[in-house]
């Protein structure tokens, strides 16, 4: 990390790591994409949005 801030200095930063690479720069994860990354259906999306668990059965 400290190579890539010294590369990319601190307008780089956010920094998002996964499994210890770089997969990320400059901004956040959306909620689409961190699903993605962890696996997480889009159906868990919508129960973690506060819908009713009905909507995702």
């Amino acid at each position: 990390m400290r190579e890539f801030l010294a590369q990319s200095g601190q307008k780089a930063l956010p920094l998002i790591l996964f499994d210890d690479e770089v997969v990320l720069a400059d901004r956040y994860l959306n909620r689409s994409e961190l699903a993605r990354w962890e696996g997480i259906t889009q159906q868990a999306d919508l129960f973690l949005k506060g819908n009713c668990i009905d909507e995702i059965s």
